[in-house]
């Protein structure tokens, strides 16, 4: 393994580049709007995403991500990446709705040790097909899967989405997914950002008391089988038996950036669809390290630690920890970068935030 020399105080760790914005799927959900009518042409040249990636390395990238859209339309450039630099002891993962993986894709992610995380939104064809709005893709995404299992792909993970309307359905999806053989799911509330704005305006979204009904169902299901459940939800609401089982995941926004299909340097994916975010360009002659440690909104967004957080997350135990969070969420509702977890802040302010959580 190439060995590359870290010297930033604060390292990149994780680099996360969405390959297109397009996909074969409308899913309801979608936070990008990915469908076929997004054309997104990759606006950024070979050439420079490796020098950009070399200079990651300097500055101690861990990770690379490939998500959109759905970035198997763009395997090609995943394929170019991921063999230019499997010599550099990195770690890479792909996001992906699971209707292109065929043989030789899962040999591939085989061969290259990817995390996968395939989406899947239903126990059968009719919920699935409610939600990704595109028919046929239950069987093909159920397809997908089984040819990453019979790769023996590590722990292929299955992602979800939950709103108001298929809450009542969860333990059946998960039994379901137990019955495929799958051990590992991720649970993600769906937000009111992009495709979610329209299910907003509906009331389709979870209300703060159903997040805290989703987290006991998760909890007492998580118990009663052997699986592991990652709930997407702030830590304050995870029960501790679900955070010793299945970890904790905190917003990496102090040591990632995202590469978007336009080249587009942003923060993080949210750069899609709110360009406040995007701070550079890939091009020729980027110098990468100045970028990171000079560039005001970087600054900023590190300059704030758990005790200038804002609402309840200043008063929450878990703050040093937590960080207050998804950091873009908070942005999104609040247009500050300072401001509280919005789901623990109406959980405070209807009384329903937990007790024993604050200090």
């Amino acid at each position: 393994m190439k060995k590359i020399k870290r010297n930033i105080e604060t390292p990149l760790e994780n680099l996360n580049i969405y390959l297109t914005w397009e996909c074969n799927l409308r899913c309801i959900h979608c936070w990008v709007k990915g469908d076929n009518n997004n054309k997104s042409p990759v606006q950024f040249s070979k050439r420079n995403i490796k020098d950009l990636i070399m200079q990651a390395l300097e500055m101690g990238l861990k990770h690379i991500k490939f998500t959109g859209g759905e970035p198997l339309l763009k395997f090609d450039l995943i394929k170019y990446i991921t063999e230019s630099f499997e010599n550099y002891n990195l770690k890479f993962s792909i996001e992906t709705n699971g209707t292109f993986i065929n043989e030789n894709i899962a040999d591939f992610f085989y061969e290259h040790e990817f995390s996968v995380s395939v989406s899947l939104n239903g126990f059968n064809e009719k919920t699935n097909e409610e939600f990704v709005r595109v028919d046929d893709a239950f069987d093909d995404t159920l397809q997908g899967i089984k040819t990453l299992q019979s790769k023996k792909i590590n722990n292929p993970v299955v992602v979800t989405s939950i709103y108001r309307d298929n809450l009542m359905n969860l333990e059946k999806f998960l039994d379901f997914c137990l019955s495929l053989g799958i051990t590992e799911i991720k649970i993600n509330p769906i937000t009111s950002m992009g495709r979610g704005s329209s299910l907003a305006s509906k009331a389709k979204l979870l209300s703060p008391k159903e997040h805290l009904l989703l987290a006991n169902k998760v909890n007492k299901y998580q118990k009663e089988n052997n699986c592991k459940i990652f709930l997407h939800e702030p830590i304050c609401i995870r029960s501790y038996s679900n955070i010793r089982t299945s970890g904790l995941s905190r917003c990496k926004i102090n040591n990632m950036l995202s590469i978007l299909p336009n080249g587009s340097i942003s923060i993080c994916g949210y750069g899609g669809i709110n360009k406040d975010i995007i701070i550079d360009q890939v091009k020729n002659g980027l110098n990468l390290v100045k970028l990171w440690e000079e560039n005001p909104l970087l600054e900023k967004i590190r300059s704030i630690n758990s005790e200038r957080l804002k609402g309840v997350c200043n008063k929450c135990i878990h703050k040093k920890l937590c960080l207050g969070d998804c950091r873009v969420l908070s942005y999104h509702e609040y247009n500050r970068w300072d401001m509280p977890m919005p789901l623990c802040q109406k959980l405070w302010e209807e009384d329903d935030f937990p007790e024993t959580r604050i200090i």
